[in-house]
């Protein structure tokens, strides 16, 4: 029963595990059964059980995209000092491999709403970075007043798209953490492998904001 929606589903290239949850029922009512079949069960896959279940709410509760909302509430900030004055000037925020937020969060007046574009690069090549940030200083000097040009992005793509940008634009970063995004996940096989130190795996469950100045 669950399984032909599930794979009707999987035709379509991005999905998230939040889409799975009307199916969780039926796959409660087929996990019982078998749990029912093979008799008691061991304190070992309860204990396995528990830990799975813990460690899934903390990274899909807590970190799945944690600091979004508050680097949306810090932007805001800034675009709330900005929108009373005479010329709002033109203001673009660029998301880059993480989730794009409802404009309603931003709460913009309507005399404002018009001088802010948010772009939404998705997964895009790194190149589209720039290619956002060289529309929005063109835009910006067709407009007048001031030009704010933010990128929001996680910490383990930052680097590759300060190699695109750094010599031609200064960029200013501030880091909010936990951050965990799923197009850009950390490299946690790398610190498994002792590739990397732990303390620079823990700064790439970061969500960058990176004004482009």
């Amino acid at each position: 029963m669950a399984v032909v929606p599930v794979l009707c589903l999987s035709v379509f290239p991005h999905q998230e595990p939040r889409f799975l949850i009307p199916t969780l029922p039926v796959f409660m009512v087929m996990g019982a059964k078998f749990l029912a079949a093979i008799g008691p069960v061991k304190p070992s896959f309860m204990v396995v059980w528990v830990v799975f279940n813990v460690t899934l709410t903390f990274v899909y509760g807590y970190m799945h995209q944690g600091a979004l909302t508050p680097a949306i509430s810090i932007y805001q900030q800034k675009l709330s000092s900005i929108s009373s004055k005479p010329s709002p000037g033109s203001h673009h925020a660029i998301f880059y491999k993480t989730y794009p937020p409802p404009r309603h969060l931003l709460l913009l007046p309507k005399s404002s709403s018009s001088h802010v574009h948010i772009h939404n690069l998705e997964g895009r090549p790194v190149t589209s970075v720039r290619s956002a940030v060289l529309d929005s200083k063109a835009k910006c000097r067709e407009a007048k007043g001031s030009c704010q040009i933010f990128i929001f992005m996680p910490a383990t793509v930052t680097a590759r798209v300060e190699d695109h940008l750094s010599k031609d634009f200064k960029l200013h970063i501030t880091s909010i953490c936990p951050h965990l995004s799923m197009e850009a996940t950390p490299r946690l096989m790398a610190w498994w492998r002792k590739k990397i130190q732990f303390a620079e795996f823990i700064t790439e469950l970061c969500l960058n904001i990176v004004k482009v100045i």
